[in-house]
């Protein structure tokens, strides 16, 4: 229960934190993260066990959940055989990508839809959890993710550094705005429900 700071209850918070984190290593078309996807989906599948314990959609939730999870585990094995490698047979390497894409777009549905649940929750228990503020720095985090999708592979092809630096920043920033609220949440329902 004591896992990182918080424990269970600040597993939303510390989940979203390991995805995040995109540390790869590997020699040719071998890649592996060292912060593997599947670590913070544990996590937030235990956060979200946790704060909608009492709430209908809490198993929607952890089912789609754990088809991240799977999809985290693929990613895995076929950045191990090395199917990040844009030399090997197309299939496998568009396999790769397409799936590093989908999860991305994935991950953010679901973390949108867990946080809009969390803003219902917190309106019927008349409480104070940062919800507002989360939603406007998830959205903002959101929208720059998306457009960092279609814009770095531009800045990278069309050799404009520039443009690349200034959507990794811009991502970068958003990523801390969203992380800063995300924490402040889960740390006041954490606090409100200290046994």
């Amino acid at each position: 229960n004591n896992y990182f700071i918080g424990g269970k209850r600040m597993g939303l918070f510390w989940g979203t934190l390991l995805i995040l984190i995109d540390l790869n290593v590997g020699a040719g078309g071998f890649r592996i993260d060292l912060v593997p996807d599947i670590i913070g989906w544990i996590l937030i599948s235990d956060g979200v066990e946790n704060i909608f314990s009492r709430d209908s959609k809490r198993n929607e939730f952890l089912r789609v959940i754990h088809g991240m999870e799977v999809m985290a585990v693929i990613q895995i094995l076929i950045g191990i055989a090395g199917g990040s490698d844009y030399q090997n047979p197309e299939f496998i390497y568009r396999l790769y990508e397409g799936l590093r894409v989908a999860k991305a777009l994935a991950w953010i549905f679901v973390l949108g839809i867990i946080l809009k649940e969390f803003k219902l929750l917190e309106l019927e228990n008349e409480k104070f959890w940062n919800a507002s503020s989360l939603k406007k720095t998830f959205s903002f985090f959101s929208i720059t993710s998306i457009c960092a999708s279609l814009l770095l592979p531009l800045c990278i092809y069309s050799n404009r550094l520039w443009g690349f630096c200034a959507t990794a920043l811009l991502v970068g920033i958003s990523a801390i705005l969203f992380l800063i609220d995300l924490y402040q949440a889960c740390k006041y329902w954490k606090e409100d429900h200290e046994d």
